[in-house]
């Protein structure tokens, strides 16, 4: 409770405002406010107006929501574990974790990660000085974690974190994508980052991939393994079966308990062949041009899935034999997947025609004179480029009056044959044969969870996992694993404020945490007496105060949370 005291210097009263408290059973002043003189305070009352602050700073708060993630899961006891602190400095994990906040919040290199570290209130919590997270202090740290020991840590958190969130997944997404990287083509200090289809178009660039196995409710990733850039998603599905199969294992003590879900760009009869043998549970998606009966079914044979969830949704159900094992096939047709491959080919198809038409009247008019029959072939093929637009689009190039000359019409019946057999399509196989169709559609439709994954770690503002500023293998691999952690981190979190009604995507979560702060006001004073300091919090909207409740921050803060600017 607060109180008022008189303290007599050079015999003159000055007064303050002081919080006392006992401690080890004695009372002791544990906060005071400086008021000034009689004549001070009383023309303090007279002012009409508040004392206006001489300074302001401004301290974020929310990223204390992430720290108590990373506390209530052990994460900095387990890092501390796996990478002892040396005597001096910082300990590993205050750097893994930190970087791991600033890729959440505000993705940053290392040289600017310091200056956004001063901007926190961690800095207060953690003790540490600004100047142990300059871009030198994280490379000597990060120079020290062993990659084998740090693909241990990784499983060891998942599996912990499975157990004290009550995870329990009944299934597994994985699935691949790769980053493009501004490492220099004849920088050879690196083997990870190599030349290849870029899922983004930046093939001029060098390129990382990631895979990951997340949960079907928030993403939260169980598993990574970063790969060369120059693999498909089949290649490196193969290079780490042994490693997926086994966290799967130990994830759930029966391997048949989680059903393993990925894409057709993962598939193959060597890899599902691989899991009936490994008795792991899966479903898989597969392209249709391998199995060509499956596209020829009518359409009249499908059922309508019986499923609320499911509208618009029709299956057929068949069995196949892949190298000797049976397999239950389903092939789903979305109505409203079929209208948008339709609506975009028709899309695709109505640009080609007017670049066929303005090429075709260029030949003519002869404003093409070097043209030949190869160079038209070449622009008439990166016109067809899109998909299916060589079946519904035929072209034919001849030479009159040693000239090129181009025409071209629709192909109507191929059209119809791809409304028919091929639009709003998809062929799954799995080895879990007394699932209904619905749930094996269900199942496999989780795979947009993976989705969002990717397009967080994509995301430029929060969560991005590129630009990594790293050129080594080592360096990439610690780059990898605290960007995982970071979204490892924002999927609990996600999924503890759900459990209290609270729903929201990440970057709406993130940016509305990073936005929470604290002002610390400084007030000027009279002659040599010491500022006065204040506090109070930042006004705060609605979804703001719903998360400073409920994730309590306030025992982070020198400021009544009612308090606010």
């Amino acid at each position: 409770m607060a109180s008022l005291i008189k303290k007599l210097k050079k015999g003159i009263p000055y007064y303050y405002v002081v919080e006392s408290k006992r401690i080890n059973g004695k009372p002791r002043i544990v906060e005071q406010h400086y008021l000034g003189t009689v004549d001070k305070i009383f023309k303090t009352c007279k002012k009409k107006s508040a004392p206006v602050a001489k300074e302001v700073a401004l301290t974020r708060i929310g990223l204390f929501a992430l720290w108590d993630v990373a506390c209530s899961l052990k994460l900095p006891e387990m890092i501390d574990t796996a990478f002892p602190k040396r005597d001096q400095g910082a300990s590993i994990a205050r750097y893994l974790l930190l970087a791991a906040f600033a890729r959440a919040f505000h993705p940053c290199s290392k040289a600017q990660i310091n200056g956004w570290y001063e901007q926190t209130a961690l800095k207060r919590e953690w003790g540490l000085r600004s100047d142990l997270f300059t871009s030198q202090h994280f490379w000597n740290a990060m120079d020290r974690i062993d990659l084998d020991k740090l693909t241990e840590l990784e499983k060891d958190i998942s599996l912990h974190i499975a157990k004290e969130e009550n995870l329990s997944p009944k299934a597994l997404l994985y699935d691949c994508t790769n980053y493009f990287i501004y490492i220099d083509t004849l920088n050879d200090r690196n083997t990870e980052a190599q030349r290849g289809r870029n899922k983004l178009g930046r093939h001029n660039l060098r390129q990382l991939g990631l895979a990951v196995a997340v949960t079907p409710d928030f993403h939260i990733p169980l598993f990574h393994a970063l790969y060369s850039g120059n693999l498909n998603g089949i290649a490196q599905l193969k290079n780490i079966y042994s490693p997926l199969t086994k966290r799967i294992k130990d994830l759930s003590g029966n391997p048949n308990d989680i059903t393993l879900v990925f894409d057709k760009g993962n598939t193959s009869e060597e890899i599902v062949y691989s899991l009936q043998d490994s008795n792991i549970s899966c479903i898989a998606a597969a392209p249709l041009f391998r199995y060509p009966e499956m596209p020829a079914i009518d359409l009249k044979k499908f059922q309508k899935a019986d499923d609320a969830n499911l509208p618009g949704i029709m299956t057929f159900r068949d069995k196949k034999e892949i190298l000797g094992d049976q397999w239950t096939a389903v092939l789903q047709h979305s109505a409203s997947f079929a209208a948008k491959q339709l609506q975009s080919v028709v899309t695709s198809q109505a640009k080609a025609i007017v670049k066929l038409e303005a090429l075709s009247k260029k030949l003519k008019r002869g404003e093409l004179p070097n043209a030949s029959l190869s160079s038209v072939r070449e622009k008439v093929s990166h016109i067809l480029s899109p998909q299916y637009l060589k079946k519904i689009i035929s072209v034919n190039i001849t030479l009159k009056d040693n000239r090129p000359v181009l025409t071209y019409f629709l192909n109507q019946d191929a059209l119809q044959e791809l409304i028919d057999y091929h639009f709003g399509r998809t062929l799954l196989f799995t080895n879990q044969h007394g699932w209904s169709d619905a749930e094996i559609v269900l199942g496999y439709r989780g795979q947009s969870e993976i989705e969002r994954y990717f397009q967080d770690s994509k995301d430029h503002e929060h969560l991005s996992f590129q630009p990594p500023y790293h050129w080594t293998d080592q360096k990439l691999h610690v780059h990898a694993f605290y960007c995982n952690l970071g979204l490892l981190m924002t999927g609990v979190l996600r999924r503890r404020l759900a459990l209290k009604g609270i729903l929201l995507s990440p970057d709406v979560l993130l940016e509305k945490l990073h936005d929470l702060q604290e002002a610390t006001l400084l007030y000027s004073q009279e002659k040599a007496a010491p500022p006065q300091v204040s506090y109070c919090l930042v006004r705060q909207d609605k979804i703001q105060r719903q998360l400073f409740k409920s994730l309590n921050l306030s025992q982070y803060t020198k400021v009544n949370p009612s308090v606010s600017t």
